[in-house]
């Protein structure tokens, strides 16, 4: 474990069990993969949540549907059944 200041701000590094000096180049690489990491993190977030709001969407008018065939349905038991009872 190594201690390093960058602007008086201590960053540890951990490489096994050796100590070792970090550039500043792999510093900046380090930020900058770390940045695009999170740059795609948010891209599947924000599609992830794109999706799901067409999801429910969709899912939502097919449950409209599906109560509407339900209610149907009842209607034509219910008049089944007094028709049965008017015989």
């Amino acid at each position: 474990m190594g201690i390093l200041y960058i602007d008086r701000v201590p960053v540890l590094l951990y490489n096994g069990y050796k100590r070792r000096e970090v550039s500043m180049n792999e510093i900046v690489n380090i930020i900058v993969n770390n940045g695009v990491a999170v740059g795609i993190i948010a891209y599947f977030i924000y599609r992830d949540n794109k999706f799901m709001n067409s999801l429910t969407t969709t899912l939502t008018t097919l449950q409209t549907s599906v109560n509407s065939m339900k209610e149907l349905l009842e209607r034509i038991y219910a008049k089944e059944d007094e028709d049965e009872k008017g015989s």
